[in-house]
């Protein structure tokens, strides 16, 4: 039983190398019978599209910074 499952398995595959028959039967029988599945296969990079990251500290900093000048042009 197990010499004609993959006698038949290999019949497929042939008549689908082939494009003998319908690809949609063939593709649904392997994976009903043979164990065949879709896979996709995704790949995530991270990119950092805002430069090298900075302290929190630092942000602080540079925003305190920026509100004294703001607060001393002002009072000119």
């Amino acid at each position: 039983l197990k010499q004609c499952r993959r006698m038949l398995n290999d019949l497929i595959e042939n008549y689908q190398y082939d494009n003998k028959g319908n690809a949609v039967s063939m593709i649904f029988l392997s994976k009903n019978n043979f164990g065949y599945t879709d896979q996709q296969e995704v790949v995530v990079t991270a990119n950092n599209q805002f430069g090298e990251l900075q302290d929190a500290g630092q942000i602080r900093n540079k925003y305190l910074e920026d509100m004294v000048d703001d607060s001393l042009d002002s009072e000119n």
